[in-house]
């Protein structure tokens, strides 16, 4: 367990996948918050920054390129993995000047090896 608990913001339009993300990122220690839209994430983060972002790519309404834009607009910065099933995930990645990706679909291992060095 850690002492620290690192905040991650998960952001994604999937229940099932956001129930998945958040119980496995929780069961190592971290701080996970989970948002359904964009809209929810970013009054999530003007309540609390936290440290990592995971955000889907394609969401309804804003999806995560408007989101990603509208956190540099506000000077919030917090580190940024993109995840989407597109094949070009690494394009995205960066379009969105993120730190990493995630392509879907991913293994809970390849997840905590992607978080591990951003959350801290």
């Amino acid at each position: 367990m850690r002492v620290c608990q690192p905040h991650i913001l998960i952001v994604d339009d999937d229940v099932g996948l956001l129930m998945v993300l958040t119980s496995a990122l929780h069961r190592q220690g971290y701080l996970v918050e989970a948002a359904l839209s964009a809209e929810d994430a970013l009054r999530s983060v003007e309540r609390s920054l936290p440290a990592l972002v995971l955000l889907d790519v394609h969401m309804p309404e804003m999806d995560g390129a408007c989101f990603a834009r509208e956190l540099r607009d506000r000077g919030l910065a917090p580190r940024l993995i993109v995840m989407t099933g597109d094949d070009d995930a690494e394009q995205w990645a960066e379009r969105l000047d993120a730190d990493d990706y995630l392509p879907k679909p991913f293994a809970l291992a390849e997840l905590l090896k992607t978080v591990e060095p951003w959350a801290d």
